[in-house]
């Protein structure tokens, strides 16, 4: 009887330690997966603005060759250079940010083809303009290749967006699931801790007044 009585003793202690262990694990995994999270989210965003730069860089390259071909003025060509020698970087950036995502990576392969055939329409109508003059370079511009480019490079910015925040949706459940899991698991947890720390001094005072009463 003694015997069971010291493993008694001991066995209240084991359990409580076991579920302070188990609750520590579970507040572990959850800060795990709201870093993992935040991560994801501010990847995301990095993502989407790169993008955003992208297109906006390669309008102002566009901006650029229409008031070139305009007015013949040099003075359009320096935000095009300036655009066209960014764009080849912004797209190593973003190539460099979705390897992670075979989809993503086709759809800048994508991307780099289109933005090609939107710069060489670019260089091409400047290059006309400076030899042939505005009438030969509007009418490479009316065919539409360029136009045609530049829906098609803002399709593929519009579904690479998509794709990220689609992406951010379904972790976002995925972490808000875990947190819900693990609060319950605290909470529960919580709840078998106070229970046992009960339990072992009711066993306590039963074991001191059983002794008492053993004295008398």
């Amino acid at each position: 009887m003694k015997f069971l009585r010291e493993i008694q003793h001991l066995l209240w202690p084991a359990l409580g330690i076991a579920v302070l262990i188990a609750e520590c694990a579970s507040y572990f995994g959850a800060w795990s997966g709201f870093t993992a999270s935040k991560r994801w989210f501010d990847h995301t965003h990095v993502v989407i603005e790169k993008l955003a730069v992208l297109q906006s860089t390669v309008v102002e390259a566009e901006t650029g060759q229409r008031g070139f071909l305009i007015t013949g003025s040099n003075e359009y060509l320096r935000p095009y250079q300036e655009a066209l020698a960014a764009i080849p970087g912004k797209l190593r950036e973003i190539r460099s940010l979705t390897t992670d995502n075979p989809r993503q990576q086709a759809r800048v392969i994508l991307l780099e083809s289109v933005l090609t055939a939107k710069l060489a329409e670019l260089r091409e109508t400047i290059a006309i303009r400076q030899s042939r003059g505005f009438a030969d370079a509007a009418a490479v511009v009316l065919t539409h290749r360029g136009r045609q480019a530049m829906l098609e490079s803002d399709k593929l910015i519009r579904e690479m967006k998509d794709e990220e925040l689609a992406l951010l949706a379904q972790r976002t459940v995925a972490s808000d699931a875990s947190a819900r899991l693990t609060f319950w698991i605290i909470v529960l947890g919580s709840l078998a801790l106070l229970c046992l720390i009960a339990a072992g001094v009711l066993l306590s005072h039963r074991d001191i007044a059983r002794r008492a009463t053993l004295t008398e």
